[in-house]
């Protein structure tokens, strides 16, 4: 799997808030992938500033094809611990892989 490709159920973005005055926070997670879609007033409570940039990272989903080659692979792990009538788990791993 990729590293931008994770499960997130349904959801597709991870968001974080960073203090405004954190001038190495921001660079730090555009160079990870992260942009700036907003900005929260008065976010944090007892800190000045009270601002915080919104940043949100895009998730792509799974690929059908890497959806596929993990339930492969499920199956596989499986059925070395299945006992098959005629053939070896080994045997039934190579058919299926």
């Amino acid at each position: 799997m990729t590293p931008n490709r994770i499960h997130l159920g349904k959801s597709h973005c991870i968001y974080l808030h960073v203090q405004i005055s954190n001038e190495d926070a921001k660079p730090f997670y555009k160079r990870h992938g992260f942009k700036e879609v907003g900005v929260a007033e008065d976010y944090y409570k007892k800190i000045d500033p009270k601002q915080a940039w919104i940043m949100e990272y895009e998730v792509l989903p799974p690929s059908m094809e890497e959806e596929e080659e993990a339930a492969v692979k499920e199956m596989a792990k499986d059925a070395k611990s299945v006992p098959t009538k005629g053939a070896s788990a080994k045997s039934l791993q190579k058919i299926l892989t």
